[in-house]
Protein backbone atom coordinates (compact mmCIF):
# COMPACT_ATOMS: atom_id res chain seq x y z
CA UNK A 1 0.00 0.00 0.00
CA UNK A 2 1.19 3.43 -0.95
CA UNK A 3 1.07 5.74 1.74
CA UNK A 4 0.13 9.45 0.61
CA UNK A 5 2.33 12.39 2.68
CA UNK A 6 -0.09 14.97 4.30
CA UNK A 7 -0.03 18.29 3.88
CA UNK A 8 1.68 20.32 6.65
CA UNK A 9 -0.73 20.78 9.83
CA UNK A 10 -3.41 18.57 8.38
CA UNK A 11 -2.42 15.30 9.56
CA UNK A 12 -3.82 15.34 12.79
CA UNK A 13 -7.15 16.11 11.06
CA UNK A 14 -7.40 12.90 9.70
CA UNK A 15 -9.18 9.79 11.77
CA UNK A 16 -7.24 7.37 13.69
CA UNK A 17 -6.83 4.43 10.95
CA UNK A 18 -6.18 7.02 7.95
CA UNK A 19 -3.39 8.20 9.89
CA UNK A 20 -1.79 5.32 11.08
CA UNK A 21 -2.22 3.85 7.49
CA UNK A 22 -1.12 6.78 5.44
CA UNK A 23 2.04 7.36 8.44
CA UNK A 24 5.21 7.74 7.50
CA UNK A 25 7.97 8.24 9.81
CA UNK A 26 10.39 10.66 9.53
CA UNK A 27 11.15 11.61 12.68
CA UNK A 28 13.15 8.23 13.46
CA UNK A 29 15.61 8.46 10.35
CA UNK A 30 15.94 12.44 11.85
CA UNK A 31 16.63 10.56 15.41
CA UNK A 32 19.00 8.13 13.85
CA UNK A 33 21.15 10.63 11.91
CA UNK A 34 21.16 12.93 15.12
CA UNK A 35 22.79 10.23 16.38
CA UNK A 36 25.33 9.38 14.62
CA UNK A 37 26.35 13.29 13.89
CA UNK A 38 26.52 13.21 18.01
CA UNK A 39 28.54 9.72 18.27
CA UNK A 40 25.72 8.04 20.19
CA UNK A 41 25.23 4.06 19.42
CA UNK A 42 21.36 3.28 19.11
CA UNK A 43 19.17 0.28 19.38
CA UNK A 44 15.70 0.25 18.20
CA UNK A 45 13.35 -0.93 21.04
CA UNK A 46 10.29 -1.66 19.29
CA UNK A 47 8.26 -4.91 20.06
CA UNK A 48 5.68 -4.06 17.74
CA UNK A 49 8.48 -4.29 15.12
CA UNK A 50 6.11 -3.22 11.79
CA UNK A 51 5.48 -0.41 9.52
CA UNK A 52 1.72 -1.52 9.92
CA UNK A 53 0.29 -1.17 13.20
CA UNK A 54 -3.04 -3.01 12.12
CA UNK A 55 -0.76 -6.58 11.74
CA UNK A 56 1.44 -6.26 14.57
CA UNK A 57 3.23 -9.56 15.14
CA UNK A 58 2.48 -9.48 18.83
CA UNK A 59 -1.05 -10.53 18.92
CA UNK A 60 -3.51 -7.87 21.29
CA UNK A 61 -0.29 -5.24 21.12
CA UNK A 62 -2.69 -2.30 21.99
CA UNK A 63 -3.90 -3.98 25.10
CA UNK A 64 -0.57 -4.56 26.63
CA UNK A 65 -0.64 -2.09 29.29
CA UNK A 66 2.28 -0.03 30.26
CA UNK A 67 4.56 -1.99 27.93
CA UNK A 68 3.20 -0.31 24.94
CA UNK A 69 4.86 2.49 26.24
CA UNK A 70 8.12 0.92 25.62
CA UNK A 71 10.51 3.81 24.37
CA UNK A 72 11.44 3.47 20.89
CA UNK A 73 15.58 3.65 21.29
CA UNK A 74 18.26 3.41 23.71
CA UNK A 75 21.14 5.66 22.85
CA UNK A 76 24.27 5.51 24.71
CA UNK A 77 28.04 6.18 24.34
CA UNK A 78 31.02 6.24 26.81
CA UNK A 79 29.49 8.84 29.17
CA UNK A 80 25.43 8.25 29.17
CA UNK A 81 22.95 5.94 28.55
CA UNK A 82 19.58 7.23 27.56
CA UNK A 83 16.04 5.68 26.97
CA UNK A 84 14.15 7.82 24.19
CA UNK A 85 10.52 8.14 22.86
CA UNK A 86 10.99 9.71 19.47
CA UNK A 87 8.04 11.91 18.32
CA UNK A 88 7.25 13.48 15.32
CA UNK A 89 5.55 16.80 16.20
CA UNK A 90 5.13 19.22 19.43
CA UNK A 91 1.52 17.23 20.17
CA UNK A 92 2.01 14.61 23.03
CA UNK A 93 -0.98 13.12 23.91
CA UNK A 94 -2.58 13.18 27.66
CA UNK A 95 -2.20 9.38 28.32
CA UNK A 96 1.35 8.92 26.64
CA UNK A 97 2.54 11.53 28.68
CA UNK A 98 1.17 9.91 31.63
CA UNK A 99 2.96 6.54 30.81
CA UNK A 100 6.07 8.04 29.75
CA UNK A 101 5.96 9.31 33.38
CA UNK A 102 5.50 5.90 34.76
CA UNK A 103 7.72 4.46 32.69
CA UNK A 104 10.69 6.68 33.52
CA UNK A 105 9.69 5.84 37.28
CA UNK A 106 9.94 2.09 37.23
CA UNK A 107 12.84 1.70 34.67
CA UNK A 108 15.26 4.45 35.01
CA UNK A 109 17.67 5.34 37.55
CA UNK A 110 18.85 9.26 37.42
CA UNK A 111 21.92 8.82 37.99
CA UNK A 112 22.37 5.90 35.41
CA UNK A 113 19.95 5.81 33.20
CA UNK A 114 18.13 8.74 31.42
CA UNK A 115 14.51 9.40 29.65
CA UNK A 116 14.43 11.53 27.54
CA UNK A 117 11.49 13.03 24.74
CA UNK A 118 12.75 14.08 21.18
CA UNK A 119 10.68 16.29 19.55
CA UNK A 120 12.13 15.74 15.67
CA UNK A 121 11.23 18.24 12.94
CA UNK A 122 12.43 19.47 10.15
CA UNK A 123 15.30 21.87 10.95
CA UNK A 124 15.86 20.55 14.47
CA UNK A 125 15.74 17.84 17.02
CA UNK A 126 14.96 19.37 20.63
CA UNK A 127 15.34 17.12 23.95
CA UNK A 128 13.19 17.18 26.26
CA UNK A 129 12.94 15.80 30.04
CA UNK A 130 9.47 14.42 31.55
CA UNK A 131 9.89 17.39 34.15
CA UNK A 132 10.31 19.69 31.67
CA UNK A 133 7.69 18.82 29.49
CA UNK A 134 5.08 19.23 32.57
CA UNK A 135 6.87 22.64 33.11
CA UNK A 136 5.78 23.44 29.61
CA UNK A 137 1.82 22.59 30.20
CA UNK A 138 0.80 25.58 31.57
CA UNK A 139 1.48 27.62 28.44
CA UNK A 140 0.34 24.84 25.99
CA UNK A 141 -2.87 24.25 24.48
CA UNK A 142 -4.90 21.19 25.02
CA UNK A 143 -6.97 20.04 21.82
CA UNK A 144 -8.10 16.33 20.51
CA UNK A 145 -8.44 13.83 17.94
CA UNK A 146 -11.66 12.98 16.66
CA UNK A 147 -11.62 9.60 18.54
CA UNK A 148 -12.01 11.75 21.55
CA UNK A 149 -7.68 11.33 23.04
CA UNK A 150 -6.84 14.38 24.50
CA UNK A 151 -3.22 16.24 23.62
CA UNK A 152 -1.24 18.73 24.44
CA UNK A 153 0.49 21.29 21.71
CA UNK A 154 3.65 22.29 23.41
CA UNK A 155 5.36 25.47 22.89
CA UNK A 156 8.74 23.88 21.77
Amino acid sequence: MEKKISPKGEHNKLNYDDRIKHYVDFSEQRFEEYCQKHKFFYRKLHLNQSDDIFTCPIPHWSKLGLLTSMPDYFVYNDREQIFVEVKASNKIKLKDLKSYIAWEKMFCDPKYTKYRIAFCFADKIVMKTTDQILELIPQSKMSSYHEGNKYYILPL
